[in-house]
């Protein structure tokens, strides 16, 4: 809840959205040529992103417990809360799975050239800069798993929005 009141859970639903969707459509432009740059940037959105819908998703169970019998009151069936709760799960795990399998796929490269990298301890910058460099390289197979799996997410991701729009605009839940 806000000072004044209101639910936190509406205020805060939208970081996750645009961010893991940004994420994604991130992680899709550094696959052309010359983009890679934009994997780091993928990464951060997707972490922060990850981050935001596990605070939502909590803010979401605390609404719950208030709204419960608005739910029950207003003709809607609990199965339209538990779907959007089915979909909000799904979604932290399906963003969550992406960002590990995507960290993995950068900590190999870095375990594979870790000689080269220990040559560069002495220059910080271009040390770093290799790290950076090293999570550019995805090869095509783990791209193209990487990439339906962010279409899966997304899609969860839609279904939670979608079920949360439900509540709201068809039952009225949390309107005053």
């Amino acid at each position: 809840m806000t000072p004044y009141g209101a639910p936190l859970h509406p205020l805060l639903v939208h970081f996750p959205i645009a961010l893991l969707i940004a994420g994604v459509v991130a992680g899709f432009v550094a696959s052309f040529p010359k983009l890679g740059w934009l994997r780091v940037v993928e990464m951060v959105l997707m972490a922060v992103g990850g981050i935001t819908a596990l605070v939502t998703r909590q803010t979401g169970e605390e609404n719950a417990e208030r709204f419960m019998s608005a739910i029950r009151r207003s003709g809607a069936s609990t199965d339209v809360y538990e779907t959007h709760k089915l979909f909000a799960n799904l979604t932290i795990v399906a963003f969550g799975l992406l960002i590990m399998f995507r960290l993995a796929i950068w900590g190999w490269f870095l375990l594979r050239d870790k000689q080269k990298l220990a040559e560069l301890k002495n220059s910080p910058i271009v040390f770093l800069g290799a790290i950076f460099a090293r999570a550019q390289i995805v090869p095509v197979f783990f791209l193209v798993v990487y990439l339906l799996g962010a279409l899966v997410a997304v899609g969860f991701l839609s279904a939670t929005g979608y079920y949360g729009g439900e509540l709201v605009y068809t039952y009225g839940i949390g309107i005053k």
